[in-house]
């Protein structure tokens, strides 16, 4: 369903990219909560808050021929986001809730010192900024975690 939604959704509005909510569940399978995107990928938004969920995303072939994830651990999906916005490309969002992703304690994901460090080289390297400024996004992305949980 998931897949027939989006590519339809694509086709239709001629798109390159494509992103959706989500579902958060427990390693259980309990639904403990939901990302409830409503907005399309604009930089000065999704540079302070990654509301990009990887699982939801699907883009057209010529992209991924083009640009890869960059080399971190964590983060490497908001770093090709971010890029794919300065080169132009519109993110867009499709209204619906149509995959979940798996909260757990042992992911990387939920690793918090592994996640600040490859958020500051994203944007001290990749998104080359000075290094205030990057210390200051870090710690925006990281304000802006703890509020969406």
């Amino acid at each position: 369903i998931k897949l027939s939604k989006q590519i339809k959704f694509m086709i239709k509005n001629s798109l390159e990219f494509c992103f959706t909510s989500y579902g958060i569940i427990s390693e259980k399978n309990k639904l403990i909560g939901k990302r409830d995107v409503n907005l399309n990928g604009e930089y000065n938004k999704l540079y302070k808050s990654n509301y990009i969920g990887l699982s939801t995303v699907i883009f057209n072939q010529k992209i991924i021929n083009i640009f890869k994830f960059p080399s971190l651990k964590t983060q490497e999906d908001f770093a090709l986001w971010l890029l794919l916005l300065r080169r132009g490309y519109r993110l867009t969002h499709l209204n619906m809730i149509l995959t979940n992703w798996r909260s757990t304690n042992k992911s990387l994901s939920s690793n918090i010192y592994q996640k600040l460090k490859d958020a500051f080289k994203l944007y001290y390297v990749y998104e080359n900024k000075n290094l205030i400024f990057s210390i200051y996004s870090v710690l925006v992305l990281s304000y802006n975690k703890l509020i969406k949980n």
